[in-house]
């Protein structure tokens, strides 16, 4: 017992001193420009959160290159829940779909995740769309008509927001 003891002591030692060994291979930036003489961003570069209005086609590029069309076509309280109903059609290479790449910032500020009712038809599940592939459903989120003035529809799969869409 106590070999092993003294091996699991030398091997976590080992460990330790290879995790704390500093590294050569650091990548220094340039500082940042400021000003009129700043250069543009580089291609490829991350351009941040699109915005478009409800109703709006929003042509999206993805992480892994493909490409597609997502549109949130309303937004409609129905009960005691918003329905949002979407739209999303891969164009090229391979998109996934699902109710979790969605939330809502509502116009009061909450963030609303979405959510499921039974009373709701046609919602959105998930799944793989190939290249000419479309899928319609509905989004849940339980709130408020006033909350749907202003709101902003979020999308972000890989958990980077791609897109919004606002709520007149």
């Amino acid at each position: 017992m106590r070999k092993i003891v003294i091996g699991l002591a030398a091997a976590l030692s080992l460990f330790v001193i290879a995790c704390a060994t500093p590294k050569n291979d650091t990548v220094s930036k340039p500082p940042a420009a400021s000003g009129t003489n700043a250069p543009a961003a580089p291609a490829g570069a991350p351009e941040g959160p699109k915005k478009f209005t409800v109703g709006e086609v929003g042509a999206l590029s993805m992480s892994d290159g493909s490409t597609g069309e997502v549109t949130v076509k309303s937004v409609k309280v129905q009960g005691k829940v918003i329905v949002v109903a979407v739209s999303i059609t891969c164009k090229t290479g391979k998109m996934d779909y699902n109710p979790f790449h969605w939330s809502m910032l509502a116009g009061d500020g909450t963030k609303l995740d979405t959510g499921f009712d039974v009373g709701v038809k046609n919602q959105l599940s998930s799944g793989d769309l190939g290249a000419g592939q479309t899928v319609t459903g509905n989004l849940v989120f339980e709130g408020t008509t006033a909350q749907t003035k202003g709101a902003q529809i979020q999308f972000a799969p890989a958990f980077e927001t791609l897109a919004y869409w606002v709520n007149p």
